[in-house]
């Protein structure tokens, strides 16, 4: 099973069978080749079809108080890493996935109280890098094997596609506070984040720096793809399947544009 070959977060129906018993004696192996050729079968490159018609949708843009300090995110140094795993009594034969963003843009703005702060950030799925050999390094131990180019091609063909992602509808997802944000460096944020118009919200641990010149956050949370109304990818009943939860890991930056507004 390839997780990535199906979108790292969609779901696939397999059929048939890929094998029969030439003589005595081959019937016990069915159940290894069965199981063989659905892995064989998750992993081939599969074309997403055509996302049904309808224009683009983002998300609307926050606003920012006249007054407020404002900071615009760093793409060249921000970076947000979703890991995906594998579940299920067959999981060895799957790979896991680092996916990583790139191009992110948005803005922290710091206001005369908390409540007229926040911070938005925008990350277009369709700049999403695949299993990128330093990031996968990056990542620990767990994602040290090499995935075959085939497959990182296909996971990202089909994560983007109308069953996962759907990016030509919904090219961005949108990561903002859902609270006041006070200008002391927090320890926790409240984020609300939109995926394909589905929303959610987490409160976030997080490491965060604030100077006059820059701000900095990074942290790690977890989601369900389940959440999100995307049905987690699996075969042989579910003795191979992609992990319904979801890591994500996220080192921001953000400078300051031109003082107050």
């Amino acid at each position: 099973m390839e997780s990535g070959d199906h979108g790292i977060l969609t779901q696939a129906t397999g059929r048939g069978w890929c094998g029969r018993p030439d003589g005595p004696g081959r019937w016990p192996a069915l159940p290894l080749a069965v199981v063989a050729c659905a892995a064989i079968a998750a992993c081939a490159p599969r074309r997403a079809e055509p996302p049904a018609p309808g224009p683009a949708t983002t998300a609307p843009r926050a606003a920012v108080p006249a007054s407020a300090r404002e900071f615009e995110i760093d793409p060249e140094v921000s970076v947000v890493s979703m890991l995906v795993r594998r579940a299920g009594k067959l999981s060895g034969f799957g790979h896991v996935h680092v996916v990583t963003s790139a191009d992110e843009t948005g803005r922290v703005w710091f206001g005369a109280t908390p409540d007229l702060s926040g911070f938005e950030v925008r990350v277009p799925v369709g700049a999403f890098v695949v299993d990128d050999p330093a990031a996968r390094a990056a990542a620990g131990p767990e994602f040290a094997a090499k995935v075959p180019e085939d497959a990182r091609t296909g996971t990202r063909r089909n994560m983007l596609g109308p069953d996962v992602l759907d990016a030509a509808r919904y090219p961005e997802i949108v990561v903002s506070s859902a609270g006041p944000l006070d200008d002391t460096a927090p320890s926790k944020l409240k984020v609300r984040i939109v995926v394909r118009g589905a929303q959610l919200e987490r409160e976030v641990p997080v490491s965060a720096h604030i100077g006059a010149d820059s701000v900095s956050a990074r942290g790690s949370f977890t989601v369900l793809q389940s959440e999100l109304g995307i049905k987690p990818f699996s075969i042989v009943g579910g003795a191979i399947a992609v992990a319904d939860e979801v890591e994500i890991r996220f080192n921001a930056v953000a400078r300051a544009v031109g003082g107050s507004r």
